[in-house]
């Protein structure tokens, strides 16, 4: 699982498991709240994510099924869009060479990502 550091807005929510059946309303209401101002809590407390498989010779590898595929696409489509609106376009990016070759490149390789899964996803 990837170590991801984020600051809290809403401090409460830090032992709280977005996925819990027992979470009252009010704590629904904050972290839907949280979620929506804050997009690296969304990501990593609030999508359910496959863990890694790590499959021996001997293991069968799970069948995978359209709809991760289209997750795997959608998703890919959305991070390429949010770095390009928020990050690339950005004046202080724009305006700095170095910083604007850096963000061109990690811009077409999630580009590229993007068109592979959806070939990939095609295939499937």
């Amino acid at each position: 699982m990837v170590n991801t550091t984020y600051a809290l807005i809403n401090h409460d929510l830090a032992d709280i498991d977005p996925f819990d059946p027992n979470l009252t309303d009010n704590q629904i209401l904050a972290i839907l709240e949280e979620a929506k101002v804050n997009p690296p809590y969304f990501y990593d407390k609030c999508l359910k994510r496959s863990p890694v498989l790590e499959v021996s010779e001997e293991e069968t590898p799970v069948a995978l099924t359209e709809f991760q595929f289209h997750e795997v696409t959608h998703t890919a489509s959305v991070i390429e869009d949010m770095f390009d609106r928020h990050i690339l376009d950005h004046r202080a990016v724009f305006q700095t060479p170095e910083l604007h070759q850096a963000a061109e490149k990690v811009s077409q390789a999630l580009h590229d990502f993007y068109q592979l899964a959806a070939e990939v996803s095609n295939k499937e």
